[in-house]
């Protein structure tokens, strides 16, 4: 009996952390943002590859980029497997030493987008509206208006 082998990315939804989600090939993602392929729009790009390439919706709602505040680290093989994407990207093959003030930007905005999903996911599970038990009574009288 004959077995084959997966052949799967690992950037594809096998992992554990995203099994429900379908994540993209980290190139795909690049491709679908023409417009932040500059180094002022490199936190951006790099926000969107963290969600839509390497972790996902699920993940980055539990963790922030290295464990801070908390929380446990995003998979430290993915988050350099992020960062050299950026570098090999924005050609800093020369000095990795130049590109760390570009990604500690990054960081920043991973972290951010952490916080954002997961304020989003909370609005969506407390989206039933508050239940008001004061009674607001119309008033008659004239002097009601006055400030």
């Amino acid at each position: 009996m004959l077995v084959s082998k997966s052949t799967e990315t690992p950037f594809l939804s096998s992992s554990p952390q995203t099994s429900s989600e379908q994540l993209h090939s980290p190139e795909q993602v690049y491709m679908n943002y023409p417009k932040l392929h500059v180094l002022n729009k490199i936190g951006t790009l790099a926000s969107k590859l963290s969600r839509e390439a390497y972790f996902g919706t699920t993940l980055m709602s539990r963790c922030t980029v290295y464990g801070t505040r908390g929380r446990p680290a995003l998979p430290l093989q993915k988050v350099k497997a992020l960062k050299s994407f950026l570098i090999t990207s924005f050609k800093f093959n020369k000095s990795a030493l130049e590109f760390e003030p570009y990604w500690k930007y990054c960081v920043d905005a991973i972290n951010h987008s952490c916080n954002f999903i997961r304020k989003q996911k909370s609005m969506t599970q407390d989206s039933q509206p508050p239940i008001c038990d004061i009674k607001f009574e119309p008033c008659m009288e004239d002097d009601c208006y006055e400030l």
